[in-house]
């Protein structure tokens, strides 16, 4: 297949050099291998194969060198099933900028490259035997796009009822015609955390999304938790459309002379676009998250990195206390995390971690993990005053004192040889 290409490689090669050609036919024509790409090859190759699982991996790092027989195998148990799936590795140590650019910081790491989506999904939760991964992957590689339009009621109906049966949050934009809808699209399709979207600019949507007749330039988040349905409007969407982002191009070029691919590069994000990414990265998360495995990666790796953390005894939960949390993670959402965390078994290590495992329950923390560096992988910890009682009252103040600035952290813990938290070991 390589020499047939190199014979009609003539008209290809003005667009992308040859070599690149190579590689990308190479993994077409034998997506079971796992295929090491650096730097120059990653982006034409992952472009061209339709999805990919890429290995982030340290030579050195003996749990890359477990992962690595596993990783091999899957590949061949993947392409069984799903052979638009490639498997590829990069070698981190060496492809520093690469890997800093997808987020890795730590080794063995995992992205999988969807297609027709500009961001990877992470993979902690990939699992690591060959079935697990190949499982793992070839249900990212089915699962629907991030953000689809839909032209029909029937499709915005489907759309409200599979976020309800599947308990996954999801956002509709409604717009007025395809310009309207652009910053809406681009925020979608940057948005690195598990929400679908969907958009319409159908004129009758009103009628299937509960609107009063005519309503329009709205985003519509469904979830399974709180408020269920949240409505944001989207006012001078127009003003930020890809037409109107080129020709602000255009005139930079054509006033200070700056080409036209960097001058695109050079235009900030508009201010709507952030408001928007914010407010869903804000309501996606419950007011109060319990500490399980299906929040585990929004918890250690979302956009919300000061954690209040509420310890209780599973058996013994005083019913208004989540109310009270509730109440107090209306007031900071977005900055506050707030955690239920049951004192079981499987969180004796955190809470170890935490200085707090000894403690009369229920007690609480903050914990932030803003200022967290490979000197200082534990972040900074703020201790509940054992004295006082629980209440919306005192964790408001307890949480207005830490972000005025006026708590004293806990003791110091003993430094950890994992990058950022325990939970660092599901990069393992």
């Amino acid at each position: 297949m390589v020499s047939s290409a190199s014979c009609s490689s003539a008209g290809l090669a003005s667009h992308k050099p040859f070599s690149l050609l190579v590689t990308v036919l190479a993994i077409a024509s034998a997506s079971a291998k796992v295929h090491k790409l650096n730097e120059k090859t990653f982006e034409v190759a992952i472009s061209g194969t339709g999805h990919a699982l890429v290995f982030f991996y340290a030579p050195w790092c003996e749990h890359c060198k477990e992962l690595k027989p596993e990783f091999e195998k899957a590949a061949r148990i993947a392409k069984k099933t799903d052979d638009s799936i490639i498997f590829a590795k990069v070698d981190a140590t060496k492809e520093i900028e690469l890997a800093k650019k997808y987020g890795v910081d730590g080794y063995p790491s995992l992205r999988f490259f969807k297609e027709n989506e500009k961001l990877p999904v992470n993979g902690e939760q990939a699992g690591r035997t060959a079935e697990e991964l190949a499982a793992w992957a070839i249900k990212v590689a089915q699962a629907p796009d991030r953000v689809t339009e839909i032209t029909s009621g029937v499709g915005i109906n489907n759309f409200i009822e599979e976020m309800k049966t599947t308990n996954s949050v999801g956002v509709i934009g409604t717009f007025e015609d395809t310009e309207a809808a652009d910053m809406f699209v681009g925020v979608a399709e940057k948005f690195k955390f598990p929400v679908r979207f969907a958009w319409t600019t159908k004129n009758y949507a009103w009628k299937h999304l509960d609107l009063e007749e005519g309503e329009t330039n709205l985003a519509i988040m469904y979830k399974p938790y709180d408020e269920q349905r949240v409505v944001r409007e989207l006012n001078d969407t127009k003003a930020h459309s890809k037409k109107s982002q080129k020709e602000m191009a255009d005139m930079m070029n054509k006033m200070m002379g700056v080409p036209l691919n960097e001058a695109e590069k050079l235009l900030p994000e508009p201010k709507p676009a952030k408001e928007l990414g914010k407010w869903v990265s804000d309501q996606m998360m419950p007011l109060v998250v319990p500490f399980t495995d299906q929040f585990m990666n929004l918890i250690f790796t979302g956009p919300v990195q000061v954690h209040m953390i509420v310890i209780v005894d599973p058996q013994n939960v005083d019913p208004d206390l989540e109310d009270d949390l509730k109440e107090v993670a209306l007031e900071q959402r977005g900055e506050v995390l707030h955690i239920l965390m049951p004192a079981v078994e499987e969180t004796e290590e955190m809470r170890k971690f935490f200085g707090v495992d000894d403690r009369v329950l229920p007690t609480a923390l903050i914990s932030d993990m803003r200022d967290v560096t490979d000197e200082n992988p534990a972040g900074s910890q703020y201790l509940w005053d054992e004295t006082k009682s629980l209440t919306a009252r005192t964790v408001s103040k307890f949480e207005k004192d830490f972000l005025a600035g006026s708590l004293t952290k806990g003791k110091k813990k003993k430094k950890s040889k994992k990058k950022k938290s325990p939970s660092a070991s599901q990069e393992l």
